[in-house]
């Protein structure tokens, strides 16, 4: 078996999904490696730095 899962088991190219409020998470899921966030309405992946500057525009407009 061992050496079955040393040929086949590549922990490096494997994925972790997480689904839910990224805002309601315990703790940054950056600590587990690179982020990637799906829109789920389009299937696309959202331009991480994109979005965080929307996000900090939409803080400053709420604020005013």
């Amino acid at each position: 078996v061992l050496s079955v899962a040393k040929k086949y088991w590549h922990p490096e190219q494997f994925s972790i999904v997480v689904v839910g409020n990224g805002k309601e998470f315990d703790r940054n899921l950056d600590v587990l490696g690179p982020v990637k966030t799906l829109d789920p309405e389009s299937g696309n992946f959202v331009d991480q730095t994109a979005q965080a500057v929307k996000n900090d525009d939409s803080t400053k407009t709420q604020k005013n």
